[in-house]
């Protein structure tokens, strides 16, 4: 018998920042750099020494409580696998295989 597992799927909040009238974030002549990080975002304008910080405008609440989705499947279908060291698992596998032989 194969080894469930269970996925759990949480989505990522969105948040969203107004960009200032008239900058294009794209034209390397006006902004040096632009970066997002803990919900500020921060704008590193051409000549100036100072990142300017801007807060988002909208954010959405996500309850991290409950998992957006959730599924079941064998360990074998589950898309992380390559990821996953089950190696304790198989370990432990292996060693029940081998003493239900030993009995018979």
């Amino acid at each position: 018998m194969s080894q469930q597992v269970v996925v759990a799927e949480y989505y990522a909040p969105e948040v969203v920042f107004k960009v200032p009238k008239g900058i294009d974030l794209n034209d390397k002549s006006v902004v040096e750099n632009w970066f997002v990080r803990r919900h500020t975002l921060y704008i590193k304008y051409v000549g100036k020494d100072k990142e300017e910080e801007h807060e988002p405008v909208f954010e959405t609440e996500e309850d991290f409580k409950f998992p957006n989705k959730e599924e079941v499947m064998n360990r074998e279908d589950c898309e992380l696998e390559d990821f996953i060291d089950w190696s304790d698992d198989e370990d432990e596998e292996e060693k029940e295989d081998e003493e239900e032989e030993e009995e018979k």
